[in-house]
């Protein structure tokens, strides 16, 4: 028999290239990398299995620092993989080309952390390249959304006339023509409702809303633009003081001396409070002044002798004065009253017939500076 040539050698040439494939190491490439970076192209000799994990938040705002932490263990077990690299890799949103960003060696417990600036929509997932023992890992990937950073830096009264308000605050990341909602608590609904919208044109934006005197939350807001996710500002509370009409409010009480009477009725854009009384008697009413801290009125004498006119809180007078007839029947006395309740939170109009002639005729009309 020939046994270098012919169809039995062929046979063995053949069995023996068999056996050789069946005991070839596999072979396990890091992906490939895009402009961030360069992946290891390192190969796993090892034949035990091994398992990386990753953690990181849901959401944060643009510009805010997050961890990125997970453990490197051996599959199927609770042994950790100490003192071996980890390395952080990511990808444009959606796009499945990665890059490393940081590499670190696992601790003692086979945990590890990294620390990222939120900025671009990035995924995120860890490698763990192998050694003669382990094979390659990769982590499942995560997505923390990059959610708009709003800041209020303020919100304040601009004019005590009209009851206009301005919020003032920056978004990030800039842009030009981006929605931004003022937006205002609504306790009794437990919600937040849009009162005004302005677009942005760079990272500051001015909003100015119309309302009327009250304390209140305010925040800005924008929706979700594509890829960032929608962001809130802080809440800021403001006391937001409007003039209104004097006798707006309901009246607390009134009385008076002898036959009197008091009635509050609207004059043109005015409401005016109307009191008369009998010779030598006197009129009062009580009003709710809490959250107004000042008074602009007008007092009138329809008489043809003076009365006294006094604001009283308690028995503090906060104004006294004397207000004399007109000059004939037809032209009511004036009497300009302003100045601070200070602080008080009910104040009395009372007014005093100090003649001997007449009945009592006396009005008053004004505005008062609240926050209700």
């Amino acid at each position: 028999m020939t046994w270098n040539s012919g169809a039995p050698a062929r046979r063995i040439t053949i069995a023996l290239a068999a056996s050789a494939a069946l005991i070839a190491p596999v072979l396990a490439f890091a992906p490939t990398a895009n402009a961030v970076g360069t992946a290891d192209p390192v190969m796993a000799a090892g034949s035990t299995r091994s398992a990386v994990s990753l953690t990181a938040p849901t959401a944060a705002p643009y510009g805010a620092q997050i961890a990125l932490s997970g453990v490197l263990w051996r599959y199927g077990t609770s042994t950790k993989i100490a003192g071996s690299k980890v390395t952080l890799q990511r990808s444009l949103r959606g796009k499945n080309v990665w890059g490393n960003v940081a590499s670190i060696n696992t601790t003692a417990t086979g945990t590890y952390k990294f620390t990222v600036t939120q900025t671009v929509a990035y995924d995120y997932r860890a490698y763990y390249a192998g050694n003669a023992t382990y094979t390659t890992a990769v982590s499942a990937v995560k997505y923390p959304v990059v959610m708009q950073r709003v800041l209020l830096d303020s919100v304040a009264t601009v004019n005590y006339n009209t009851g206009i308000l301005r919020a003032t605050g920056r978004v990030y990341p800039a842009t030009t023509g981006k929605q931004v909602y003022l937006q205002r608590y609504n306790p009794a609904t437990k919600a937040w409702s849009n009162i005004a919208a302005k677009t942005t044109s760079g990272n500051t934006i001015s909003v100015d809303a119309k309302v009327g005197g009250s304390t209140g939350q305010y925040r800005l807001s924008v929706p979700v633009t594509m890829p960032y996710g929608a962001g809130v500002s802080a809440a800021r509370t403001l006391s937001h003081y409007v003039w209104r009409d004097v006798f707006k409010k309901p009246v607390l009480a009134k009385g008076g001396s002898e036959d009197y009477s008091w009635e509050i009725f609207r004059e043109g854009p005015y409401l005016v409070g109307f009191a008369d009384a009998l010779e030598l008697g006197n009129v009062w009413v009580d009003l709710n002044t809490a959250g107004c801290t000042r008074y602009e009125n007008v007092v009138g004498n329809d008489a043809e002798e003076p009365f006294t006119f006094r604001m009283l809180n308690g028995t503090t007078a906060l104004r006294a004065l004397n207000v004399a007839a007109g000059p004939d029947p037809e032209t009511s006395g004036l009497a300009f009253v302003n100045g601070s309740f200070g602080g008080a939170t009910k104040v009395r109009l009372q007014f005093t017939d100090i003649g001997n002639q007449d009945m009592l005729f006396a009005w008053m009309t004004g505005r008062v500076l609240c926050a209700n």
